[in-house]
């Protein structure tokens, strides 16, 4: 299992194929999407991926390359962002 970060950035790639051959198909480009939403999606992807795949802050920490607490802040913001509404909504 690659780290977090590797996971998350073959997604986005993936993500963003799938994006592209949608917008081509229908003669649009590409637009990136504005960065507030990147940040929310990935803090919530991050706690999503401890929630569902991990028993233990301390192993999240270790395959991650953070030290406890940064990883346990990181989960806290993670958390808030996944169980607070959408700025826009």
């Amino acid at each position: 299992m690659g780290s977090l970060q590797d996971r998350y950035e073959i997604y986005a790639a993936q993500e963003t194929k799938i994006q592209n051959e949608r917008n081509l198909a229908m003669g649009s480009v590409f637009k990136k999407p504005e960065p507030i939403k990147q940040a929310r999606q990935y803090l919530i992807d991050i706690y999503l991926d401890w929630r569902n795949n991990y028993l233990s802050i301390e192993k999240f920490a270790e395959d991650n390359g953070l030290h406890y607490t940064q990883a346990s802040k990181l989960l806290q913001l993670g958390a808030e962002v996944f169980e607070s509404e959408h700025p826009e909504s």
